[in-house]
């Protein structure tokens, strides 16, 4: 952090001509009365000017207590640590004066043009801004609210630094940069609006912010750094894109209301002390991106009840979670990860801490052979390991668990479960137990085969299956469908009946109606239906009457001819 030395300070104030030889005593018992000291210092203010730039000029009344930048163009910078300090200094301008106005035309405030000014509360800025430099407003505690110009397009680092005040900020659409520390101990910052070209969150820029209650990061931004959020004791709420990359360490330790936190899906790491101290943080979610959570990331998390490692995840380092002493569930998502006692980064190395450390847990892995006597251990706390509890849908590309069962198919029903066999207890179908007679346990992960002769009597429809172990359950869906079903077309499906209730008749018709109705339909036909069995009656007698009349002809031309 940039801190000026008082020795600098007292300097500059040298060089700028505020202790001048003749305002100093020869020796020690030489003094400069207390008169001629305030009137050396007050009698000139009323019409004091100079020059602050190329084309900028100041301007001091006294009475208004009013300091007026004008001209075009930017502000010359300064540096108190390099003897160099406003020319306003010199006449004792900085610690009465208490508004600053900037007028049209300047361009650019320069670096630590207004530092240290305590009695400060009140800044009026022009549109033509467009840059304010490093620690500008640098302990200004006295400012309550600023509007910066809409055509402002950087905010130096540490500009606004220790401004106590300041409540409320508004950041311009043009901004594409924030500096380190811009904002850092505002400490009566309760909202920031983030312009939507801001690519990058820098180091420390809202730490100590410990009034701002929540924040939400426009998408262009990728990067979030060092400390970038720390120490702010109220924020509740962090939304972050999937755009963010990298989140530098610490850059949420001590948010002690922060209660829940969803890691950005293009991260690849949480890096040292990153949500360390985060008392109230209650649920975290990670992305499967994830590969490395570093040294005391979630140290002192004392509120965490669970927590999912993705199975992305390679490397745990030391004191990740050590004295989170609410979590009750730790979840290994895939294979075991190195899990060590490392806790050094390029700055700095600290004494060795187990990731695990005063927490007692419940934790669940897969049936990856990478867990075994050597992974499993305790880490610090005191862990009690369970295979975790889930439904394998498929195997080597080939499907394990059945999802659909067609009565009648005669083919039995597979479901495929990773808890180990040993600790299967029982199956249960819609909230009924099942005899075990109509089920198989194969050892090792359990292989659950149910009976067809017992799937054959369930209704057509969804089913929920349970398996319950020794210290937990799973659920899955099995569907039963007719094997119409499986052979007609959508829209036709003749749903089979409970095979536990009697046939109802009501809405059928038997043989014998059938008949009579048939017999009724012949003697009543309708009118515009096509009779068959009366059509082809008249096409035989017509076709009869034919035959003999063609046999009629022929015998009498025979007759004829003989005679």
């Amino acid at each position: 952090m940039k801190r000026k030395s008082g020795l600098a300070l007292v300097t500059a104030l040298f060089a700028a001509g505020v202790l001048c030889v003749n305002r100093l005593p020869a020796s020690a018992e030489e003094t400069v009365p207390e008169t001629a000291m305030q009137e050396e210092i007050v009698q000139p203010k009323a019409d004091l000017s100079g020059t602050c730039g190329e084309n900028v000029t100041w301007a001091y009344d006294s009475g208004s207590k009013t300091l007026t930048i004008s001209g075009t163009g930017p502000m010359e910078d300064y540096d108190y640590n390099s003897l160099n300090a406003p020319s306003w200094i010199g006449y004792g301008i900085g610690e009465e004066m208490k508004e600053v106005v900037v007028e049209e035309g300047v361009t650019y405030i320069g670096n630590e043009a207004f530092y240290a000014d305590t009695n400060l509360t009140a800044v009026t800025l022009p549109e033509s801004l467009i840059g304010i430099g490093d620690d500008a407003f640098y302990l200004c505690g006295r400012i309550e609210k600023i509007t910066l110009p809409s055509h402002i397009t950087t905010i130096g680092a540490f500009a606004f630094y220790n401004c106590w005040t300041l409540k409320e900020l508004n950041i311009p659409s043009s901004v594409t940069s924030i500096g380190v520390g811009a904002f850092c101990n505002c400490t009566g910052l309760e909202q920031v609006a983030l312009p939507a070209g801001l690519t990058a969150i820098k180091d420390m820029t809202f730490s100590g912010c410990t009034r701002l209650k929540w924040i939400e990061l426009p998408p262009a931004i990728k990067s979030i750094g060092v400390q970038a959020f720390d120490d702010c004791s109220k924020l509740e709420e962090a939304v972050l894109s999937d755009n963010v990359t990298w989140i530098g360490s610490r850059a949420f330790m001590g948010c002690r209301n922060l209660k829940e936190f969803s890691v950005p899906g293009g991260l690849s790491g949480i890096a040292a002390e990153t949500f360390s101290g985060c008392d109230r943080l209650a649920e975290v979610t990670f992305p499967n991106s994830i590969t490395v959570i570093e040294y005391d990331a979630f140290r002192g998390c004392a509120n965490l009840p669970k927590v999912e490692i993705p199975a992305s995840v390679v490397q745990i380092k030391g004191g990740a979670f050590r004295e989170c002493n609410s979590l009750q569930e730790i979840h290994f998502m895939g294979g075991a990860p190195k899990i060590s006692t490392e806790r050094k980064s390029d700055s700095r190395i600290l004494s060795p801490q187990e990731v695990f450390s005063w927490v007692t847990a419940d934790v669940y892995y897969t049936d990856d052979p990478s867990w075994n006597a050597d992974t499993m251990k305790d880490y610090g706390g005191k862990l009690t390991w369970m295979r975790r509890l889930y439904i394998i849908a498929e195997e080597a590309g080939i499907e394990v668990t059945d999802k659909i069962y067609v009565i009648g198919s005669g083919t039995d029903a597979s479901i495929k479960c990773s808890g180990a066999a040993e600790d299967f207890v029982s199956l249960v179908i819609d909230g009924k137990s099942v005899d075990p007679s109509y089920y198989k346990v194969e050892s090792g992960s359990t292989a659950l085969t149910i009976l067809s002769a017992f799937l054959d009597q369930l209704a057509v429809g969804n089913h929920e299956v349970t398996l319950n172990y020794t210290y937990g359950s799973v659920d899955t869906v099995l569907t039963i469908i007719d094997r119409q079903e499986d052979t007609e077309k959508p829209g036709n499906i003749t749903k089979r009946a409970d095979p536990t209730k009697p046939v109802d008749n009501s809405g059928q018709t038997s043989a014998a109606g059938a008949e009579k109705q048939q017999n009724e339909v012949r003697k009543s036909p309708q009118t515009g239906e096509f009779q068959t069995e009366e059509f082809w009656s008249v096409i035989t007698t017509i076709a009869v009457m034919a035959c003999i009349g063609g046999a009629g002809v022929l015998i009498w031309r025979r007759k004829k001819t003989s005679l």
